[in-house]
């Protein structure tokens, strides 16, 4: 994006994830997951971090209201993201799903969230 002098240009992906995070913490929850989508789908393809870290925090922002099936495709993108990518955020977020996920291990898809995150979390060193 260009600007002019005097003028600030705005990620519009990083807008919509900040007014999630408020609509989120005012208890807007259909226009926090609007804008935590929009946040996502906005957000260019080459910024993997930005994007798995909106997609751990829409993932949240669903098991909030109880909706593991919807959170779940957005930890698995997460999952698919974190090893291409170093930061200590994420390795916060890939915390932030396994507590918040353990209690659901009962359930066929908690269990797979599980395995997937304890082996991005303690990853195998044989073979290399």
């Amino acid at each position: 994006a260009t600007s002019r002098p005097g003028t600030v240009v705005y990620h519009w992906a990083a807008l919509a994830h900040q007014r999630a995070v408020v609509r989120s913490l005012l208890g807007d929850h259909p226009g926090a997951t609007l804008d935590f989508t929009n946040a996502v789908r906005w957000r260019p393809a080459r910024e993997r971090r930005s994007t798995a870290l909106v997609r751990a925090r829409l993932a949240e922002h669903h098991l909030d209201r109880g909706q593991l099936e919807q959170a779940a495709p957005h930890w698995h993108r997460f999952l698919d993201i974190y090893p291409s990518i170093r930061s200590g955020r994420a390795r916060s977020a890939l915390a932030i799903l396994r507590s918040r996920v353990r209690p659901h291990a009962a359930h066929g898809i908690g269990r797979g969230l599980l395995a997937r995150a304890t082996a991005l979390w303690w990853p195998s060193t044989t073979g290399r």
